[in-house]
């Protein structure tokens, strides 16, 4: 019994000292393993729902770009048009004032689609005959058919003394003797006023007006007067 009195002594000391590292070992197990230290954990991203906001997002931006270019767009019609009408309303200014001067200089203008360049035109009345004479000087871009009107103004009011067609070529002078009555002539005689009318079929509406000379200006000869478009004013 004593032999084996050492041994036990043994056996219990190390049942003493391991029991503890046992039963800490034990309580780890039923805890389950040691954790390291914590790291975020990031989920998986879904990618149908990435590609569907990054459609959104660039549709959104074109969307705004799209407006954004409608706006400039309109904005540079707008000024295109203002750029258009200033000039339009410039150019009308130099008819104008070039057609002021032509009337000044005694004749009139007009451009390439009026097919009549220039014409100047005088009034002979001669009342010992009962006559009024036009004579139309005039140039034209080429030859062609125009309608011709002549009328008077007196304190009465306007009277129409001639419509004919006549045909003109590349230039030249138009003579045209138009018979009146004695109630005519009387008027004739003591006209303000003569307006001659010149316009091609089918040209625009504004070459009637560029074309049309307004002779107010007399020159008595003998017994006839000679009526001619004024120079200065």
């Amino acid at each position: 019994m004593r032999r084996h009195t050492p041994l036990l002594l043994l056996s219990l000391l190390l049942i003493l000292f391991a029991a503890p590292t046992i039963s800490q070992a034990a309580r780890s197990g039923a805890q389950g393993p040691a954790k390291g230290p914590t790291t975020p954990h990031l989920a998986p991203r879904d990618a149908d729902a990435e590609e569907e906001f990054e459609g959104e997002e660039e549709e959104f931006d074109f969307e705004e770009c799209e407006a954004a270019n409608s706006d400039f767009g309109f904005e540079f019609e707008l000024e295109e048009e203002g750029e258009a009408a200033e000039e339009e309303e410039w150019e009308i200014e130099v008819e104008e004032c070039e057609e002021e001067v032509q009337k000044k200089a005694g004749a009139v203008t007009a451009p390439e689609a009026c097919r009549v360049r220039s014409a100047e035109s005088s009034i002979t009345t001669l009342p010992n005959s009962d006559r009024v004479q036009l004579a139309v000087k005039y140039v034209t871009y080429q030859p062609s058919t125009v309608s011709l009107g002549l009328k008077m103004k007196d304190g009465k009011g306007s009277l129409k003394l001639e419509s004919t067609t006549k045909h003109l070529g590349k230039q030249g002078t138009l003579h045209l003797t138009t018979k009146l009555t004695d109630a005519e002539m009387e008027r004739a005689a003591r006209a303000e006023e003569f307006a001659v009318s010149l316009r091609a079929p089918k040209t625009p509406g504004f070459c009637g007006n560029l074309l049309e000379q307004k002779l107010d200006a007399k020159h008595p000869v003998g017994n006839a007067r000679v009526y001619t478009q004024r120079v200065n004013g």
